[in-house]
């Protein structure tokens, strides 16, 4: 687990995918037959894995809307609400100035 510097909230990161909200075991792309229906097809999941940048920068714009009830993508409420507090915290001033994954 990590620690928000902003929210003070555990998050985690996936070791497979590196996506927040989720553990290796949890994995959709790494365990397919796992994921919500539609997700067993590797072609289905590629899209929304090129999505998912633009959506978590729209994020920040829609912090305080009503984001969690449109829910296209199967997933849930804990899923979102930890991608959106992973999301705030990477894009925080502050964490930036760690230098987190510089140089790896």
């Amino acid at each position: 687990y990590y620690m928000c510097p902003h929210c003070k909230r555990d998050f985690t990161i996936c070791s497979h995918c590196d996506k927040a909200g989720h553990q290796e075991s949890l994995c959709y792309e790494k365990h397919p037959d796992q994921g919500p229906s539609g997700t067993t097809n590797s072609s289905s999941s590629k899209p929304s894995a090129s999505k998912s940048k633009p959506a978590a920068q729209a994020h920040l714009a829609a912090v305080h809307s009503n984001f969690s009830s449109v829910n296209h993508h199967s997933f849930t409420d804990n899923q979102i609400k930890s991608e959106m507090n992973f999301q705030a915290m990477i894009n925080n001033p502050e964490f930036k100035k760690l230098n987190i994954g510089k140089g790896l």
